[in-house]
């Protein structure tokens, strides 16, 4: 049950959410979901639209714990997938087809229509964030 399966936060427990994230974690030691393991010819979004298109589509929408909530089409979307390795190839692919790369060495994409925003990084460039981010606070914390 732990794996396949999408977690999915919104900013209230039902009724109408103002924003959605969903996080999409690959399994270490692969490239996300290659079906032919040399074929880099496939874009980010792939891991992670489908999840978006389940909530917003169906008629009976529900969280985990049975209430209803209401997804729009208008409603910001924000999805985040942690992937173990960015082969050259994939990560030029999914340039060429309109993803940004940041100063940092992840990738985005920004869909105004769908009100979707998309974040691929590295595992190790996921916990480098963290640190970077959080250490300071800790040392301040902590008086170091």
């Amino acid at each position: 049950m732990m794996f396949d399966n999408p977690i999915s936060f919104g900013d209230k427990s039902n009724g109408e959410l103002n924003s959605m994230v969903i996080f999409e974690f690959k399994r270490p030691c692969e490239i996300a979901h290659q079906k032919n393991k040399g074929d880099y010819r496939w874009e980010f979004s792939e891991l992670i639209e489908p999840y978006f298109d389940d909530f917003l589509y169906p008629s009976d929408k529900k969280n985990y714990k049975g209430k209803h909530v209401i997804i729009k089409r208008e409603t910001p979307k924000f999805g985040f997938v942690i992937i173990d390795v960015l082969p050259p190839l994939l990560e030029q692919f999914n340039i060429d087809k309109g993803w940004e790369k940041t100063p940092f060495g992840a990738f985005y994409k920004m869909e105004s229509k769908k009100n979707l925003h998309i974040e691929v990084m590295t595992f190790s460039k996921l916990l480098e964030y963290a640190k970077n981010r959080h250490m300071p606070f800790f040392d301040k914390l902590f008086g170091k």
